[in-house]
């Protein structure tokens, strides 16, 4: 007997969001800090886009504008069906209690998806800071440019073996993109999934060279471990810069994540962007 999904051609599912701010505070207030410039996707494709001008919150966060964006549509190639989306959203003028400013912060997904194929290719092309500052010292990120390039996780993969195989040191030294312990549920023998079962937590930047005055790598304000990508800030807290939640079929980038520390306490996502789909059958 037929199968019901064998009857049917493939379809695809898309999703994708962009905001440009949204989070919490425990102290000295417990509130929600509402999501900004939010735009969502629907599953059949499409698009939407929002806007927000001269917000603030309380006196801790502001941006002189933010506008996001998401789009997703197909389009026909010598018969292939090519799923197409984006999600994109631009922060301009933001101050975060004069510790964290930037002129204009950019997170930008985009994917290329052929029919038929098994991984969700998407890349961060697009994405950036433009002066950026921390504790008012201008900070230059070295960037992971193959990261840029890195479709899927078929292709960072590859560029793990390519670092081994070069040298050992090269691939422990770079501060975070394929580290055993940012891969969920990897052993180091590599257990009993495949590289494409694996979450990879990393960061489209590296450390500066030289971190401002007052700050540091290493712990945050509880003591605990700091991922490569933090910057800790005493009486602040700590900064996530580029964040990148890579899966088979979603990746999902925060510009900035705040873990906020004494004596304003709460967490805060600014600029994040998600892009994510499947087929089915």
């Amino acid at each position: 007997m037929t199968s019901l999904r064998s009857d049917f051609r493939e379809r695809f599912f898309y999703r994708g969001n962009a905001f440009a701010i949204g989070g919490y505070m425990n102290r000295p207030y417990k509130e929600i800090i509402e999501t900004q410039a939010s735009s969502v996707l629907p599953n059949i494709g499409g698009g939407a886009q929002a806007e927000v001008s001269d917000y603030r919150y309380r006196d801790l966060i502001s941006f002189s504008s933010a506008r996001s964006k998401v789009l997703g549509n197909v389009d026909e190639r010598d018969g292939e069906r090519i799923y197409n989306t984006l999600s994109t959203v631009t922060v301009e003028n933001l101050n975060v209690a004069d510790v964290v400013t930037a002129d204009r912060v950019v997170a930008r997904m985009v994917s290329e998806r052929h029919e038929g194929q098994a991984e969700l290719p998407m890349l961060p092309i697009g994405s950036y800071f433009s002066n950026l500052k921390i504790a008012g010292v201008p900070v230059e990120l070295p960037t992971h440019d193959w990261l840029f390039k890195a479709a899927t996780l078929q292709d960072i993969s590859k560029h793990q073996e390519t670092l081994a195989n070069r040298d050992h040191q090269s691939l422990d030294g770079m501060g975070g993109p394929l580290k055993v312990p940012h891969l969920e549920g990897f052993d180091a023998d590599g257990g009993n999934r495949s590289f494409e079962d694996h979450q990879v937590l990393t960061s489209l930047y590296s450390l500066p060279r030289r971190l401002p005055a007052g700050t540091q790598s290493g712990k945050t304000h509880r003591g605990e471990p700091l991922y490569p990508w933090g910057i800790h800030i005493e009486g602040f807290g700590t900064v996530y810069l580029g964040e990148l939640m890579i899966t088979r079929y979603s990746r999902r980038l925060t510009m900035i994540r705040l873990d906020m520390g004494s004596p304003e306490e709460g967490e805060a996502s600014i600029v994040s962007t998600d892009g994510n789909g499947c087929t089915y059958p």
